[in-house]
């Protein structure tokens, strides 16, 4: 209590007022807490002057709580009355998130070639603008917090550009979410070109409009929700200058007196933990600087004019898991082979998804051509590591026994998860004669895997016969079909030659 009869109700760190009876002047000298359950500002001459018009609530009782608040409280427990001043000084994060082990690891652009904004026009393509060199911040923003909701693997691969088109194309249309919000596209154009301070004709500028943003961010921090920010960098009149601005995902906060530190997850600086913004919020007028750590934007470097929360819109972030790898055979067996020999093989593997490949998960290298076979003693080969990232290159090293019976035979493999699918390309089918290794059948074999290669080449060249002009794609199809003819009586050919030469083809 006052010398003056205002009660008023200070933060203990530094003086400043939180609350106050507005009693000043008043001849109020003292303060009580009445067993009817109000509590009543008192003269000497019990003339009461101020009041929470709690009576009728015996047992109620007072509390000056440590967040802040000063809290009238009913016998059961209920709050009566309260001086709505909650300091939330934290740290507070959102539990179980952090940038670095639940956010992409990649970066905000370049993606891969074939990223682009589709424009339909009544369901129908009409133009597909180039995206690979967009920020797709919002929708970054929204996947990861897509991921963190759902409880989904981390994507662990370090460039945007390696992504597969898919996931690229799924983060396009998150950004797209991003702007489907009540009102967002408005407060995007609104916020860049509002002024920074209140002005008498604009009104409240900007400064203020993000102090007012605060409350429901920290709402959702508290309540262990991420909370998207649209961050605005410019000031500009121009509508497509939105886009200059940036997105970014809070996920903690913690407060020094009047100064707010927010923990931001920002895809610009992919996997770091300590991202920020800072702000006074002790005052909305002068407006002040806003300060980052992050962002690299045009803007001026470790600024930023403001920020508003963008309403989340969920969706499932399956699409942004695909499984693909590449595998190529560095140490193949050798092209002619003796029954029963053993050869050391390496086959190289690439792991071109966006999915983190595990042991544990039963990601292996199976064989193909056909599909399962253990023509080389094995079906399968276990992965070399416990778990193989995006972008990631590793190599299958095993021994390989020849098959016991002469013949020709493929070698390929391909990538698989046990259960779930084979994914990715296989390696290129190389054909291994097993048998007599002589030059005569050294050549011969040779002979025959070039001619083979041919024959794959042209039967792949019919299937992608294009139909759209049907007498030309007849006619296309009859020379590539004479052709496959001819390659196939050369082969024939070969294998006699093999035969009688003793080369045991098949």
């Amino acid at each position: 209590m006052q010398g003056d009869g205002n009660l008023v109700l200070h933060r203990t760190d530094d003086g400043v007022p939180l609350w106050a009876s507005d009693t000043w002047q008043q001849p109020v000298i003292r303060a009580v807490m009445q067993h009817d359950g109000n509590f009543v500002l008192y003269s000497e001459e019990n003339k009461p002057y101020w009041a929470t018009d709690t009576d009728g609530n015996p047992g109620s009782f007072l509390v000056a709580q440590d967040d802040g608040n000063l809290v009238l409280y009913a016998e059961s427990g209920a709050p009566l009355w309260a001086s709505d001043t909650v300091q939330r000084f934290g740290p507070v994060a959102v539990p179980g998130f952090l940038p670095s082990t639940r956010a992409p690891l990649f970066g905000n652009n370049p993606w891969p070639p074939g990223t682009a904004l589709r424009i339909d026009v009544f369901g129908l393509p009409v133009a597909a603008v180039d995206a690979t060199g967009m920020g797709l911040c919002g929708g970054m923003s929204f996947l990861a917090r897509d991921i963190f909701e759902n409880g989904t693997p981390q994507l662990r691969g370090r460039s945007s550009r390696e992504v597969p088109v898919e996931v690229a194309q799924h983060i396009l249309g998150r950004l797209l979410d991003s702007f489907k919000g009540p009102g967002v596209v408005s407060r995007w154009l609104g916020e860049t070109q509002a002024l920074g301070h209140d002005t008498e004709f604009w009104g409240h500028g900007l400064f203020r409009r993000t102090l007012a943003e605060i409350p429901a961010i920290l709402d959702d921090i508290d309540n262990g929700t991420l909370s998207p920010l649209g961050l605005v960098l410019v000031h500009s009149y121009a509508p497509w200058d939105v886009f200059l601005n940036h997105v970014v995902l809070a996920w903690g906060y913690e407060r020094h007196g009047d100064v707010l530190t927010l923990r931001t997850y920002d895809c610009n600086h992919p996997g770091e933990d300590d991202i920020v913004i800072r702000l006074d919020i002790g005052s909305p007028t002068p407006s002040k600087v806003i300060t980052t750590n992050g962002t690299s934007d045009d803007a001026t470097p470790g600024e930023i004019r403001g920020f508003f929360r963008i309403p989340y819109i969920p969706a499932d972030p399956s699409p942004a898991y695909v499984d693909g790898a590449t595998v190529a055979a560095t140490a193949p067996p050798p092209p002619r082979f003796a029954p029963g020999a053993l050869a050391q093989v390496t086959l190289t593997v690439t792991n071109t998804g966006s999915t983190t490949w595990a042991a544990r998960d039963l990601h292996r290298l199976g064989s193909q051509a056909p599909q399962d076979n253990t023509t080389w003693g094995t079906g399968r080969v276990n992965l070399p590591k416990a778990t193989v990232d995006p972008g990631e290159r590793i190599q299958f090293r095993f021994t390989a026994t020849a098959p016991a019976a002469p013949g020709r035979y493929v070698f390929c493999w391909q990538m698989l998860q046990e259960g779930v699918s084979w994914f990715g390309q296989a390696s290129p089918r190389i054909r291994v004669a097993v048998g007599a290794t002589s030059g005569v059948c050294e050549q011969l074999h040779a002979r025959y895997v070039d001619l083979a290669e041919q024959l794959d080449d042209v039967r792949g060249q019919i299937q992608q016969v294009d139909w759209s002009e049907p007498d030309e794609a007849r006619r296309e199809q009859t020379k590539l079909v004479r052709q496959a003819g001819n390659l196939r009586k050369h082969l024939d050919m070969v294998e006699q030659d093999e035969r009688t030469h003793g080369c045991a083809p098949s």
